[in-house]
């Protein structure tokens, strides 16, 4: 996600810990959570890599 930025100046470093902190503070909510107790093991962890994925094309695609 920060890659595709076109910034001349390269991405901001407070930006990028800022955005991977929600990023991994959301997927570790998913992963953590009992609300879906049917995910787990490999679904789990599939969930949150998702959920990353989600969140980060979100953020591209807010920030555009």
């Amino acid at each position: 996600m920060f890659a595709l930025f076109h910034d001349p100046e390269g991405p901001n470093l407070l930006v990028v810990t800022g955005m991977a902190t929600v990023i991994y503070l959301i997927s570790a909510a998913v992963y953590l959570s009992s609300f879906l107790p049917w995910l787990t093991g490999f679904k789990r962890s599939s969930a949150a890599v998702f959920l990353q994925i989600f969140v980060a094309t979100g953020f591209y695609l807010g920030l555009r």
